[in-house]
């Protein structure tokens, strides 16, 4: 699976190599190859722009888990926003993200 994501808008962070640096229409756009990539923290989402989710219902998310505080960055996890939930699809090993 490819990753897209924003020019901009993340906190400090090691993206996956296979990660395509996009616009925010393509951000949004729905696509079966590449999916959004966000950034969770103990603060919020990011980007934070597009951190109201009801904007992706029905596609498919990855989120990479990390701490403002200590820089920890943990796993990669991909998401299905579905109308009524968020449903978990799959943990990508650590091991994938860029040191």
């Amino acid at each position: 699976m490819k990753y897209k994501a924003l020019n901009s808008g993340y906190p400090n962070i090691n993206f996956p190599d296979n990660v395509e640096f996009v616009d925010d229409n393509d951000f949004i756009r729905n696509e079966t190859d590449r999916i959004p990539l966000f950034i969770g923290t103990q603060f919020g989402i990011y980007p934070s722009k597009f951190s109201d989710l009801n904007r992706l219902k029905g596609q498919k998310i990855a989120v990479i888990g990390k701490s403002l505080l200590s820089g920890v960055q943990t796993e990669l996890k991909e998401y299905l926003l579905d109308n009524k939930k968020i449903e978990f699809l799959n943990k990508i090993n650590t091991i994938e993200l860029k040191k």
